[in-house]
Formats: structure tokens, sequence, C-alpha cells
């Protein structure tokens, strides 16, 4: 599943993770650092335990986001 923002986006797998690739320049990646990533996806550092289950995003939006829970 895919969400695109204006200057990132989100893919999210079938196993419940994230990655996010962009201009990153307020942190948006959720990678813990302000590096530019606009050609290589990174994995998005989700708590332990945790994994996504939704993305959600749309042409020129402002923000991207995931919808994350506890594994059971």
């Amino acid at each position: 599943m895919l969400a695109g923002g204006a200057e990132s986006s989100l893919a999210l797998t079938t196993t419940g993770h994230l990655y996010s690739w962009g201009s990153n320049t307020d942190g948006q990646l959720g990678d813990g650092t302000t590096t530019d990533s606009s050609d290589t996806p990174v994995r998005v550092a989700l708590p332990s335990g945790w994994r996504a289950s939704a993305v959600g995003g749309g042409p020129g939006a402002g923000h991207i986001l995931a919808i994350v829970h506890k594994k059971s």
C-alpha cells in the first residue's frame, strides 16, 4: 500500500513495516534524521512490538499518515 504527499511518501509492506522517502527537511520520514532520501526509501523506526496496518495521504497533501497498533 502506498501514500503520497507534497514532499514525502510512505509504503506499507505485507509484514506491517513502513518505508518512507522524500525531502525529510522536517524529519517527516520517521528515521530519526533530516537527511534527504528522495531516491532511496528508508525504514520508519516504529516502537518495538508495533506494526502499521494502513497509510493515507493524497496529491499535494501537507501530511501523510500511518495507522499503527501493538502486535497481538
